[in-house]
């Protein structure tokens, strides 16, 4: 089983070789021969990790959420948190607290954790003013006390170096915009075993 801190220290060292070797690649100080053996190579080796990331997002740790679990939910929209809210329970889930913004949502995650209440789970909006989703996942990560908390993002975002970042922070799995109800029970399925 693997943390999701041990889980970005191999993502992040994957990032550190394939922009060594994509560096190597735009030089031209080497031949033909040895830049399409490194194409290869490096298109071999994003094959391998594409299929062991997989693997590995199997095996991360998760903290146990039930259907009486606390949720939060934070976007700047009220009408997607009320949508989200009313979603979540209606699979299962009663217990969700609703933020407008991740600033907000941060602050409440702490104030749980102080009380000895944690949050579960949380579901944000990636795209929101003064705080973005994917800095409030890189603050949750790099606070001890929620760093092993499942964190989902709610995106509209599709561009894979987008998604490759926030993996890279961390994020649990994704929600893609526009949201249903059937794709939340989808992603959310092995909470409500």
């Amino acid at each position: 089983m693997f943390t999701h801190n041990e889980l970005n220290l191999i993502y992040r060292e994957f990032g550190l070789v394939t922009k060594k070797v994509t560096k190597m690649l735009e030089s031209e100080k080497i031949g033909d021969s040895r830049k399409k053996e490194l194409e290869v190579r490096l298109s071999i080796t994003k094959s391998i990790y594409s299929k062991l990331a997989e693997h590995l997002e199997k095996k991360v740790i998760k903290q146990t959420v039930t259907n009486s679990s606390k949720l939060l939910v934070i976007d700047d929209y009220q009408s997607v948190r009320l949508t989200l809210n009313a979603f979540l329970k209606n699979i299962g889930f009663d217990n969700v607290d609703l933020a407008e913004n991740a600033i907000d949502g941060l602050k409440m995650l702490r104030q749980a954790e102080q009380h000895n209440a944690p949050y579960s789970l949380v579901i944000s909006d990636w795209e929101m003013p003064e705080m973005t989703g994917l800095e409030l996942l890189k603050s949750v990560r790099s606070d001890s006390s929620l760093a092993d908390m499942p964190f989902y993002l709610l995106t509209s975002y599709d561009d894979p170096d987008f998604l490759r970042e926030a993996t890279r922070a961390g994020v649990t799995g994704y929600m893609n915009k526009p949201i249903s109800q059937t794709s939340i029970k989808e992603v959310l399925s092995d909470y409500l075993k």
